[in-house]
């Protein structure tokens, strides 16, 4: 797709979670996005180079997030969260022309359950570790926050 085409962010902020900060958008689509690296960041995690070996092979290819292309942890991931993640969304910033990837908001906690599945039966590598933390700290962060939305929108 060509930049031209790319939605636009038509809002832009830093979503904070404790410690734990991921830019995020509302595209001129009505769609929430996380950007993909914000994520990434958040989880502990970076690309690797293997990532970027594929994307070079085949730049239109449909990959996971790097976050979730571990093979230890395909058993905890939906077919319906792999669909939804496999195509990123390229968005152009509010601000600037570098497109952004991003990733639909709302499955964010879906992605973290993986990794918190994952420590749960015991099959994640040590070095994997870090990832449940991170993961364990965002969810918990999004419960406090989720309670006081869901209390606003009750109450008008």
């Amino acid at each position: 797709m060509t930049k031209e085409k790319l939605p636009k962010a038509t809002h832009s902020a830093i979503l904070r979670i404790g410690d734990i900060e991921i830019p995020c958008a509302v595209l001129e689509t009505g769609e929430r996005v996380l950007s993909e690296r914000g994520v990434t960041k958040a989880l502990g995690g970076k690309r690797g180079g293997s990532h970027w070996r594929r994307k070079k092979q085949d730049p239109s290819g449909a990959y996971l997030p790097v976050y979730l292309s571990a093979n230890n942890l395909k058993d905890f991931i939906s077919n319906d969260l792999e669909v939804a993640l496999k195509e990123p969304t390229t968005y152009l910033p509010k601000t600037g022309k570098t497109p952004i990837e991003g990733r639909e908001a709302s499955r964010l906690p879906q992605v973290l359950d993986v990794f918190l599945k994952g420590r749960d039966a015991g099959k994640l590598h040590p070095s994997q570790d870090h990832l449940a933390k991170a993961a364990d700290i965002l969810m918990r962060g999004l419960a406090h926050v989720g309670i006081i939305a869901l209390i606003d929108e009750a109450t008008g």
